[in-house]
């Protein structure tokens, strides 16, 4: 036997005591009292045990499980009150709009907006307007105007006038006339505020779309209406063609077995990029008769 191996025998087992007590090192396991024993393998246990104690220590107790399905719940309910608030908000905000457009046109319902009438540079506007409904439109009295004036740029030529009569009266005698005006380039319209606008100029688009399916359908643009024989049907820029009993195009489908969904989906896409994301400067370019409504009586 080599040297190194005697060396390693005579030196004795190596210490496997878990204090590393070298003294206790020459004490064989059987010679170990049980409390000894005992004491030794509790060590080992809670060495053991330790990590996972530590770990158990981040863990949620029921009791904190029931905290957060409580706080859960409250969130929820805070979530969905938020919820309802915002839609009333709405509601709100839209029944105001609603009611400013609705004041905002009444202001407007003895104005007429006349298009392709020349006035010279020094010409007086209410005697050309004067002239104009009593020598094109055969008017036998002639209204009162309580104010007369040009719209738009300044610089621009055939500027569209503004006129804002005495009564409605005399405002309708002058609607019912304007079919005289059709071999002319003059046209007048009534003073309709934007979004009035943009709900007839859908609304106009549809009624083409069904005459020229059925020439002897009647079909009516009446203010922010489109009437078709009895039935009204209007323009949300939410919900699209609406009719008293929910969609338009529905009633219409079921009314004239007339599928309208893809063409009003491609006007209401032209009129998107007509307006180009600016609505001031589209209005503005409507009053500057850049944009102006068949001439004629309202249809």
């Amino acid at each position: 036997m080599s040297t190194g191996i005697k060396q390693y025998f005579a030196a004795g087992k190596r210490d496997r005591s878990p204090d590393g007590n070298n003294g206790d090192a020459k004490r064989k396991v059987s010679e170990w009292t049980m409390e000894e024993m005992m004491e030794r393998m509790g060590s080992l246990m809670e060495a053991k045990l330790q990590p996972i104690q530590e770990s158990v220590k981040n863990l949620a107790t029921k009791e904190d499980l029931q905290i957060i399905q409580q706080e859960n719940m409250i969130l929820k309910e805070e979530n969905e009150q938020l919820r309802s608030e915002v839609k009333q908000l709405k509601l709100s905000l839209r029944s105001q709009d609603d009611r400013l457009t609705v004041l905002e046109n009444d202001l407007r319902r003895n104005n007429l907006v006349i298009g392709g009438l020349r006035v010279g540079p020094n010409g007086n506007i209410k005697q050309v307007v004067t002239d104009m409904f009593r020598e094109l439109l055969g008017l036998e009295t002639t209204p009162t105007l309580v104010a007369a004036r040009m719209l738009g740029s300044p610089n621009a030529q055939n500027r569209p006038i503004l006129v804002t009569l005495m009564g409605q009266d005399d405002k309708n005698e002058i609607i019912k006339r304007t079919s005289a005006l059709r071999t002319t380039n003059i046209w007048i319209s009534q003073d309709f505020t934007w979004e009035i606008r943009e709900k007839r100029r859908i609304l106009i688009g549809i009624r083409s779309i069904i005459k020229r399916r059925f020439p002897e359908q009647n079909v009516r643009v009446m203010f922010d209406k489109l009437v078709i024989g009895n039935e009204r049907f209007w323009w949300d820029h939410v919900l699209g063609l609406v009719h008293r009993q929910g969609c338009g195009v529905e009633k219409i489908k079921e009314t004239l077995d007339l599928d309208l969904a893809d063409s009003i989906e491609r006007l209401v896409q032209k009129n998107s990029e007509r307006i180009g994301g600016d609505l001031a400067s589209t209005r503005q370019r409507e009053l500057e008769g850049e944009e102006q409504e068949t001439p004629g009586p309202e249809p």
